[in-house]
């Protein structure tokens, strides 16, 4: 029972940490649209705003040109994309150029999909979605409602010390005291973190049309 118990609240830690740090960096102010929009209401249904390199490639000139936002140290950025960036830049010829070659140095186990003029793409299923249906993590970016019917998806393109994030104890399961003479098993998962938006000028959020809701 012990072990079963501590598998599933493990899955569970890892979900809310997954899901915690993620929205440190969706906390910034800075969202690149596709051109000709400006906030969230302005997507229509079938509008098909994809995202594409000249998306992408502002959102990096507000990066690292505006702001001029420091690299990693291998001279890159990150931008961390969902599944359906993949699908939509798969029509693009210059990302398909750009991105065919893997690089030798980067692990495929962690999501990496390719890279193009200084970003490292990164495949991760749990960014958010928006949305007015409600199965979604908001129906608002940037105090602007997303339209009935339209789906909105985003990548999280950054540099280094962007968001902060320490640990004073790992994960792990603890049983309660009080067990009723042996009749009751009270577990929680047990863990002290800090993370937190450091500072919000190195994360730039670039939102695009999915699939309509």
């Amino acid at each position: 029972l012990a072990d079963k118990a501590s598998r599933h609240l493990q899955r569970d830690y890892t979900k809310w940490l997954d899901r915690v740090i993620r929205d440190k960096f969706r906390a910034t102010a800075n969202v690149t649209f596709p051109s000709g929009i400006t906030q969230a209401s302005d997507f229509v249904v079938g509008g098909a705003q994809n995202i594409s390199l000249e998306h992408i490639y502002r959102a990096k000139e507000k990066l690292c040109g505006t702001r001029e936002w420091q690299k990693f140290g291998n001279g890159r950025v990150i931008c961390l994309v969902p599944a359906s960036f993949n699908v939509q830049m798969l029509a693009d010829p210059d990302y398909r150029e750009l991105s065919k070659n893997h690089q030798g140095d980067k692990n495929q186990l962690y999501g990496y999909i390719g890279s193009a003029q200084e970003i490292d793409f990164f495949e991760v299923t749990t960014l958010a979605g928006y949305s007015d249906n409600g199965g979604d993590d908001t129906a608002s970016i940037a105090s602007s409602n997303v339209g009935a019917g339209v789906r909105l998806e985003e990548c999280l393109l950054f540099g280094p010390n962007s968001v902060g994030f320490g640990s004073g104890a790992n994960p792990e399961a603890r049983f309660a005291d009080d067990t009723n003479y042996g009749t009751v098993a009270k577990v929680i998962w047990y863990a002290l973190h800090g993370m937190e938006l450091l500072d919000s000028r190195g994360v730039e959020r670039v939102v695009y049309q999915g699939a309509d809701a």
